[in-house]
């Protein structure tokens, strides 16, 4: 699955240290899995770390309402 393998990249990116390259690949994995709420809460953690407090809030909105539930422990 396409998706997933984005997903998983932009986690690995993420802890890498990565961030823009974790934002694009998180990015490209919703664009192929618009419902995937583990990614939409990946994302919201790197932007986040990024200084997208708005993108970052934003993502992880749409996690929870996905119904991720880690992602409430971070809005």
């Amino acid at each position: 699955n396409n998706a997933l393998f984005h997903r998983n990249l932009g986690t690995v990116l993420h802890e890498a240290g990565d961030l823009p390259g974790a934002v694009a690949a998180l990015r490209e994995g919703l664009r192929l899995d618009p419902k995937d709420a583990a990614a939409y809460g990946e994302l919201g953690l790197a932007l986040g770390m990024s200084g997208d407090v708005v993108g970052s809030a934003a993502a992880l909105r749409e996690a929870i309402r996905l119904g991720h539930k880690t992602a409430k422990a971070f809005n």
